[in-house]
This record gives C-alpha cells, structure tokens and sequence, in this order.
C-alpha cells in the first residue's frame, strides 16, 4: 500500500520516503548485524520465527521501488473510469491495482523466501543431534 501512495499520490514527505528507501539499499547489511543482532537478544527473538519475520517484513527496499515503478506505470484511466463509476480510493486500489500486481508480489515473495532460507546468522538454529 506504501509503494501506491508513493506512486500515485504527491504527499507531503514523499521525496524523504523515498530517500530512506534508497538509502536503506545504500548501507550494507553486514553495517546493521551488530545493531540487529542487539535488537534481537534485547527483544528476547533471537533463534525465534517472530525475530526472523521481523526482520525481513521492513518494507524497504527493492520490493518498494519494484512496486512504486509498476504502480506509476498502470495507465491513469483505469482509475478515471473506476471514479466516474461512484469506486472509492479504496475500492480503486482493492480492485483495478492490486490485482495486477500479483506477478510482481509472487516475485517479491520467492525472493524474500530465499533471502530468508539462505541467512544462517538470524536463522532458527533447530536441533542438529544425529
């Protein structure tokens, strides 16, 4: 919904919005470890499935700027002839946009999964007796 507001929307912090969102892909993930593994003991989700969704659930990032440029690029009219028609935002977004981006979301979705499956520092450790 983020990535909506940002593409079809001028709203006041806009620009700082995306700023953080490029500056977010800008800083290595190994800058953050310390402060993120401190997040997680102090938080009591270290080695817990809530620390690990959490974590990779921020938002930020490739998936925001992938989803904030395909929702810039759908055509105006779609919502034109959904307003002339009596559709509310919601109703504009719930029905014309978000259904068009479920190529995009899947995407999204098996590459977070990936990213997830391959982190072995904030992973679930599990039992690894023979």
């Amino acid at each position: 919904m983020a990535a909506y507001v940002l593409a079809r929307f001028d709203v006041k912090g806009k620009k700082l919005i995306q700023g953080a969102v490029y500056l977010s892909m800008v800083i290595p993930v190994i800058g953050a470890a310390s402060s993120m593994m401190w997040f997680l003991n102090a938080t009591g989700l270290y080695d817990n499935f809530l620390g690990i969704f959490i974590l990779q659930s921020g938002g930020l990032g490739f998936g925001q700027i992938m989803l904030t440029s395909f929702y810039k690029g759908i055509n105006r009219a779609y919502a034109e002839a959904a307003y002339m028609d009596g559709a509310s935002e919601w109703k504009v977004f719930t029905k014309i946009f978000y259904p068009q981006t479920k190529g995009i979301t899947m995407i999204l979705v098996i590459q977070t999964f990936i990213t997830v499956w391959n982190d072995f520092m904030t992973g679930i450790k599990g039992d690894t007796t023979p």
